[in-house]
């Protein structure tokens, strides 16, 4: 009886992280009171047996700059197989933020991102 609820955790898991890896990644909380800073699209066609690599930097030249509460970025991307996008520097609580997009071999990506801050 023991292991089949294990066996059941292991396939609730899998699928939650499945779900998860699909909608995209998360840096940060947002609360009610944020606003949107900047919305981008980050896409590169993917490139015959190659790994497409794309870094983007959201600077604020405001006077007096927001400060990042969330970063959100969406995969939107048909095939997606493990696109993945990595914070390199900044992001929540500092006036900007740093973003590193990879595709996985053969494939491109196609991310929304969204700032918010407060």
């Amino acid at each position: 009886m023991m292991w089949k609820i294990v066996a059941l955790l292991v396939v609730v898991l899998a699928l939650s992280l499945q779900e998860v890896r699909s909608k995209g990644t998360e840096f940060g909380v947002r609360i009610p009171m944020d606003f949107l800073l900047t919305r981008y699209n980050m896409a590169e066609p993917g490139k015959f047996l190659r790994i497409t690599e794309k870094d983007w930097t959201f600077e604020q030249t405001a006077p007096k700059p927001h400060s990042i509460s969330a970063i959100i970025v969406l995969d939107s991307y048909e095939k997606s197989e493990g696109n993945t996008v990595a914070l390199l520097k900044g992001g929540p609580g500092s006036q900007f933020a740093k973003l590193h997009a990879k595709s996985q071999r053969g494939h491109g990506f196609n991310f929304t991102i969204d700032v918010y801050g407060h």
